[in-house]
């Protein structure tokens, strides 16, 4: 239950974010982006693991990432994979 408890805290916070920056729609392709990458094994394995460190984890997602999604959504998978 904490996990579902977490999980909607962090969608809260994004849904609050997105309305007040009026990029909702952005937030929708963001999110998206991000839920197929959870698709790809060897990247869950990578930022899911206790082994690596929190500063390479954090690089490879904006590495990947930045391009191709907002900030405030990279910041929060960069969170996340803490």
């Amino acid at each position: 239950m904490p996990r579902m408890t977490s999980a909607r805290r962090y969608a809260q916070a994004v849904y609050q974010i997105a309305t007040e920056e009026k990029n909702i729609e952005q937030w929708i392709e963001d999110l998206s982006l991000l839920a197929s990458a959870t698709l790809d094994s060897q990247f869950m394995s990578f930022v899911n693991s206790p082994n690596v460190d929190n500063d390479k984890k954090t690089n490879l997602i904006k590495d990947v990432f930045s391009d191709h999604i907002g900030r405030n959504a990279v910041n929060l998978c960069c969170l996340l994979s803490r």
